[in-house]
């Protein structure tokens, strides 16, 4: 067996207590982030108040009619909006407005119609044409109605004419509604108006309405938006590097992280230090220094280096580049190093309870560091021959 002392030895194992090491570590580490992130989480508020618009809309509708000839070129009874307004057939045009607030919260509102149509002439000539008007609201919907005798729209633009000089004027007929909206909705008032002039274009015997082109607001129609802000609570967040957290689940993945690092360090601290308090020498060793040593069943001969105390066997091996090796001697336990021949030992007395592992490790690992440890005994013996 001395002859091949390679054939017992193989790679230093993890020692019994460097799996506890290891998770006291990630303990560590695991409180260390949870403190932190704990204490930047408990800086911040977990809520903050911010401004959300709540929108609201009015909408409405633009129209006119007029009772005409069915023999004429209408064909029927009735002019509707969008067709041409012939001045020779139609005496008497009537033009309406239908409109209404609507938003997402409850509101009280207040609305003012008001109706007109104005005559330009350009260079700043405009008049308005005198028509009776009639409104109705009940607050967020109503109605104005305006007739409008064609009679005085053709005076005012015979007036236009007959005062021009070359060149002639350009006439045009704009109809302009406009609501006005004034209320509270969440506490907060509003206000807004909504309409704008449609123009028609007047070429001496009809006014041609605007076209409604596809893609194109239609002319006809009535839109305003507006909002009002609302003060809301909502979670506050944490950005940290490249991740964003609710302060709420920081503080919680903080207290989870402080709790498993109190619970691994539990678990495997206790061990760890029992076993680094132990009576027996040979035990606190194997914890303090278990992942260093190197269980062997044999070792070669040679001459014997008594050692005080395991540090100063480990300052051996420290100094000398070597390996701590482990080998059963009955009631005692030897940790020896190996260096040119000589053999550095320290003897500690174990009870059976308390006896290390003397499990041989497997045949087939045979580390670099090992194989120099075994072979210079070898090389001294060598030398020690040939003298």
């Amino acid at each position: 067996m001395r002859d091949r002392p390679r054939d017992h030895l193989a790679s230093a194992p993890v020692g019994r207590h460097q799996l506890a090491r290891d998770l006291l570590v990630v303990a560590a580490l695991a409180g260390a982030v949870g403190v932190v992130l704990g204490a930047i989480a408990l800086r911040q508020p977990a809520r903050r108040v911010v401004s959300r618009a709540v929108p609201y809309r009015v909408v409405g509708v633009v129209g006119y009619h007029a009772p005409v000839d069915p023999r004429s070129i209408y064909g029927r009874d009735q002019l509707s909006t969008g067709e041409p307004v012939y001045l020779g057939l139609v005496h008497m045009l009537t033009i309406t407005v239908a409109y209404r607030v609507v938003g997402t919260q409850p509101m009280a509102v207040t609305s003012r119609a008001r109706l007109a149509v104005v005559v330009s002439a350009g260079q700043g000539l405009s008049r308005i044409v005198p028509m009776a008007v009639r409104t109705h609201s009940d607050g967020a919907r109503g109605t104005i109605s305006g007739l409008l005798a064609v009679s005085a729209l053709e005076s005012i633009v015979q007036g236009y004419q007959a005062a021009s000089v070359d060149p002639p004027l350009t006439i045009s007929v704009q109809i302009r509604p406009s609501i006005t909206v004034r209320g509270v909705m969440l506490g907060r008032s509003l206000a807004t108006t909504a309409g704008s002039p449609i123009p028609f274009m007047f070429t001496g015997q009809e006014l041609e309405p605007p076209s409604v082109a596809a893609g194109q607001q239609n002319p006809f129609r009535l839109a305003s938006a507006g909002s009002v802000s609302r003060p809301v609570t909502v979670p506050a967040q944490l950005t940290l590097l490249f991740l964003t957290l609710g302060v709420d689940r920081a503080r919680w993945i903080a207290l989870g992280l402080l709790v498993a690092a109190a619970l691994i360090a539990l678990v495997a601290g206790l061990p760890l230090l029992r076993a680094l308090t132990h009576r027996e020498e040979a035990v606190r060793i194997e914890a303090r220094h278990g992942s260093e040593v190197v269980p062997v069943l044999d070792v070669p001969p040679g001459p014997v280096v008594e050692m005080a105390s395991f540090e100063g066997l480990a300052e051996v091996a420290r100094r000398y580049d070597g390996v701590i090796l482990r080998a059963p001697a009955g009631s005692t336990v030897a940790y020896l190093v190996l260096d040119t021949g000589i053999v550095y030992r320290y003897v500690v007395p174990i009870s059976g309870a308390s006896a290390p592992d003397m499990t041989p490790p497997p045949p087939w690992s045979d580390p670099p560091r090992l194989r120099a440890a075994l072979t210079a005994p070898a090389a001294g013996g060598e030398r020690s021959g040939t003298h």
